[in-house]
């Protein structure tokens, strides 16, 4: 029986090393071609971007859309801070005494009434900074003529005198 032509030069053609070496060449290009193509379509970064991605996208098809959760920069500080406590054995103090400028009585009337929470830290700031209680009064008042805020009348002067009483803490003196 004899072999067909087409079969002999089938076979010539792949016994030859150079062409076994080009092959293999032209078979990576191609893998590496379809991997970074696949990979540039089903990209998976972190959970944020992916968020706004999907946000953007409501946005262009004019859909409702959740904005991403994010969390404060205090927020991130106190977990970063606590988990390297923790790494080196030792316990993040709940109750050391200290109360957060958020948590003060001023500061949660002031946000009841309608004011952020930067004003309110800036208020606190700027009454720790204040040399009478004149001064520490005009603050509040100040704060109360803001755009947005509800603070008026007996409101107004025990947040007036919540203040005075809290820049009495912070100097020392008899509240």
């Amino acid at each position: 029986m004899t072999r067909p032509v087409v079969l002999d030069i089938f076979t010539d053609l792949f016994a030859t090393p150079l062409l076994w070496v080009l092959m293999l060449v032209v078979t990576l290009v191609v893998v590496v071609a379809v991997g970074l193509r696949t990979r540039g379509r089903t990209t998976v970064g972190p959970v944020l971007l992916r968020e706004l991605r999907d946000v953007r996208s409501a946005i262009e098809r004019g859909r409702d859309f959740e904005p991403p959760s994010v969390r404060s920069r205090q927020e991130i500080v106190t977990d970063l801070f606590a988990s390297k406590l923790l790494t080196i054995g030792l316990l993040p103090a709940s109750a050391t005494g200290h109360i957060p400028v958020s948590r003060t009585p001023l500061a949660q009337i002031l946000r009841q009434h309608g004011l952020s929470d930067d004003v309110v830290d800036a208020i606190t700031q700027g009454i720790r900074d204040e040399a009478t209680e004149e001064d520490v009064m005009a603050i509040v008042e100040a704060a109360a003529e803001s755009p947005g805020s509800t603070l008026r009348g007996q409101d107004l002067e025990r947040a007036k005198q919540l203040a005075v009483e809290e820049w009495r803490r912070t100097r020392g003196m008899p509240v």
